[in-house]
């Protein structure tokens, strides 16, 4: 028998994944073992090495610049940038107070600080070597490490919602090779950092709700917290998260205590988020509410179907010319729609809210950058999607061929950008 034709949860029995064509539904997410463990650990090695050798470690971008000095900034003990190290660079962030700040959110420079730290420690130790290029090398580590960091937790996330373990390597490849995954590894954007935590976000709300399980809403509320603390457009998904939890599984008194209980598990971290939030922009302009100084982005600017239009189907910005996997994506949610409902509908949701948000902003596709930047938000949960589709959408020719073809079209894309 198939080393994964049939899981056990630790309680009971699950049926085989291969049930799910008749319409099987998996009651629970599988249990993972010792094995699927030490696959992740090889895949996170794997996808390092990768990543590394294919690494960028220069920072020639202006918001990665702004980040690198708002990280300085905050050893300093001050929010501001040190105008004196950077130059002016277009669209800077005034203060109230006349002086420079960055317009992104606190968190990523902050998660950053080890891996400049380092950097630091190095240059201390090597003294040829001038600190300061040292210390920007180091931080373009952030990403790399957490890109495999990725792949390896989208491994356990595609075994525990019952997929086999080949199905869950390929999705991993289809994840970290054929999509802009791999390109945005090599920069220091925060949009990485936030698609990442919109998967765990969206994990541990399933596993809330599916349970009834207060420590994993306590968990989603600790990484919607940080999301928005990385990009303030996350606002809107640790709001949705509450609403989610707050909707009770049955119409009934005891159904209503569970969803509250939920709710109150998952909300100090989310509440104390945003209140962080707020402070800082009250220090940085003035009012909790503001979330920049500049006004280049702002949400209404454009209509509805032309940034859908150039979010996903532009020759110049379109998700599908950078990654043709994505057009397994349909096929992959009708399909864990019917084995894991409440993970495809808290993902759908989740998709819906940043793809309206982000077509409605001034410049959709985010400036100078590859491809549709804001869509690295949601790649890795459009990257669950695909792997269940690559995975049971289908044995003949014609749908195998049409699944390679996606897959081989996006690894080549990819690949020839990240090896540049």
């Amino acid at each position: 028998m198939d080393e994964g034709s049939v899981w056990h949860s630790d309680s009971f029995p699950l049926p085989s994944p291969d049930l799910n064509r008749q319409g099987s539904v998996a009651p629970l997410p599988v249990s993972l073992d010792a094995h699927d463990y030490r696959r992740a650990r090889w895949i996170f090695a794997a996808f390092l090495c990768l990543y590394v050798t294919t690494g960028h470690f220069l920072l020639d971008v202006t918001d990665w610049e702004i980040t690198f000095e708002n990280m300085e900034g905050i050893l300093r003990g001050e929010l501001h940038l040190d105008t004196e190290m950077m130059p002016d660079f277009g669209g800077m962030s005034y203060g109230v107070d006349g002086r420079v700040y960055s317009p992104f959110g606190i968190a990523q420079p902050i998660l950053a600080m080890p891996f400049y730290l380092a950097g630091l420690a190095v240059a201390k130790v090597v003294p040829q070597l001038p600190e300061r290029i040292v210390t920007r090398t180091a931080v373009m580590f952030f990403n790399l490490v957490l890109g495999a960091l990725a792949c390896a937790v989208l491994y356990l996330i595609l075994r525990s919602l019952g997929l086999r373990p080949t199905a869950g390597y390929a999705g991993v490849l289809l994840y970290g090779i054929a999509s802009p995954a791999w390109p945005y590894a090599r920069t220091f954007y925060a949009n990485p950092l936030a698609g990442f935590l919109l998967l765990l976000i969206v994990w541990y709300l399933y596993r809330a709700r599916l349970e009834d399980n207060p420590r994993a809403a306590l968990w989603a509320g600790v990484f919607a917290g940080l999301s928005l603390l990385v990009r303030h457009q996350f606002t809107i998904v640790a709001a949705l998260g509450g609403l989610v939890l707050l909707i009770p599984r049955e119409n009934n008194r005891a159904a209503w205590v569970a969803a509250l209980r939920l709710v109150a598990a998952y909300a100090p971290a989310a509440v104390l988020a945003m209140v962080l939030w707020g402070w800082h922009n009250d220090i940085r302009y003035g009012s909790w509410m503001r979330m920049a100084g500049s006004d280049w982005q702002r949400i209404g600017d454009t209509p509805l179907w032309r940034g859908l239009a150039t979010l996903l189907i532009s020759p110049g910005k379109g998700l599908v010319w950078y990654a043709p996997i994505v057009l397994l994506v349909p096929l992959g949610f009708t399909l864990l729609w019917r084995r894991h409902r409440g993970f495809a509908a808290c993902s759908l949701v989740m998709i819906a809210a940043l793809l309206l948000l982000y077509s409605s902003i001034t410049v959709p596709g985010g400036h100078w950058c590859w491809g549709p930047r804001f869509m690295v938000d949601i790649l890795a949960l459009l990257g669950v999607a695909v792997a269940v589709a690559f995975d049971r959408g289908g044995t003949g020719p014609v749908r195998q061929e049409w699944r390679w073809a996606c897959s081989s079209g996006s690894a080549s894309r990819c690949s020839f950008w990240a090896a540049r």
